[in-house]
């Protein structure tokens, strides 16, 4: 396994990144440690964004399902059988640890032995990254459904505004500017971020939500997008169902993430300076926007030598 004893205890932030500023901690525990109350305690006096509450209070209900050890005695190799048993990728491997870091730092238990464990990144390999003609041919597999309509407007968003799964579904009405063509979602980190559209992708939005939309969209829902059975607001689940429908009905495998590095990668391989990516994207700095584009290649070189 990846896994290895040693080092001292990590003080970087889940993320990555600057040190990590220092949690809250409750006058009263909410219970026994790694119990149901005490992560929600820990969770409700965190600054992480919603979404990754919810993923880590997820992983934690998977540990005590996994094991009746308690987390003061959960030792590396403890947490290796686990990763194996639930066939866990690197990524996933590696956030779940950094949520127990972060509760058993909260808690005080800075000499427990999980907080030794470093869990080494893979070797880095290009991720796979959608091309244009496939994003055509994913929305003309899209039905003619209401649900399949709003799917194929979703695709475009996508492309557009290279937004993830999760900022798509939290779109709302009040955040859309059809006439300065641009939409705003909150992101990572909670931060509120606005993105261009195209005119073709505002006029799309702009029909969905006068006709399409407003059909089948319960008052109560401010979301741009919806359960069109329902009414209420698409969730992440609903959506990356709907999406793996389509991988299927069309042959072409693919993630909504790979919308995100497909546009980025065509955008900046056809001329767009890389500050203006970053700013589309949401990224702090030059170097994940060089990550998201690892895939363009000497091909993409020699068009540009071509035509200067």
């Amino acid at each position: 396994m990846l896994a290895e004893w040693g080092g001292t205890v990590a003080t970087a932030s889940p993320r990555g990144g600057l040190p990590r500023s220092p949690q809250p901690r409750p006058r009263h525990r909410a219970g026994k440690v790694g119990s149901s109350m005490d992560v929600q305690a820990w969770l409700d006096c965190s600054r992480f964004a919603s979404i990754t509450k919810e993923t880590y209070k997820r992983y934690f209900d998977q540990l005590r399902t996994w094991t009746d050890e308690s987390l003061l005695t959960l030792t590396p190799s403890d947490y290796c059988a686990l990763v194996e048993a639930r066939h866990w990728k690197d990524a996933t491997a590696r956030n779940c640890l950094n949520a127990i870091r972060s509760y058993m730092h909260w808690r005080g238990q800075d000499a427990a032995p999980i907080m030794c464990i470093k869990w080494r990144r893979p070797a880095f390999r290009p991720q796979r990254a959608l091309s244009l003609e496939d994003k055509a041919r994913l929305q003309l597999a899209c039905h003619k459904t209401p649900a399949g309509k709003q799917l194929s407007i979703i695709l475009a968003v996508l492309w557009t505004t290279w937004m993830r799964v999760s900022e798509v579904v939290r779109c709302e009405l009040r955040d859309l500017d059809l006439e300065g063509m641009k939409i705003g979602v909150i992101g990572k980190g909670n931060r509120f971020r606005k993105m261009a559209l195209t005119a073709e992708t505002a006029g799309l939005l702009g029909g969905w939500v006068k006709y399409g939309r407003s059909e089948c969209a319960s008052p109560e829902t401010h979301t741009v997008f919806v359960n069109t059975r329902t009414g209420k607001p698409l969730t992440v689940e609903g959506l990356k169902a709907n999406l793996s429908h389509l991988a299927n009905d069309s042959g072409i495998q693919f993630s909504a993430h790979d919308f995100r590095r497909g546009a980025a990668t065509h955008a900046v391989g056809s001329g767009m300076p890389t500050r203006v990516a970053q700013l589309q994207g949401g990224w702090r700095s030059l170097a994940m926007l060089e990550h998201y584009t690892d895939t363009l290649g000497l091909d993409d070189v020699r068009r540009f030598l071509e035509a200067a």
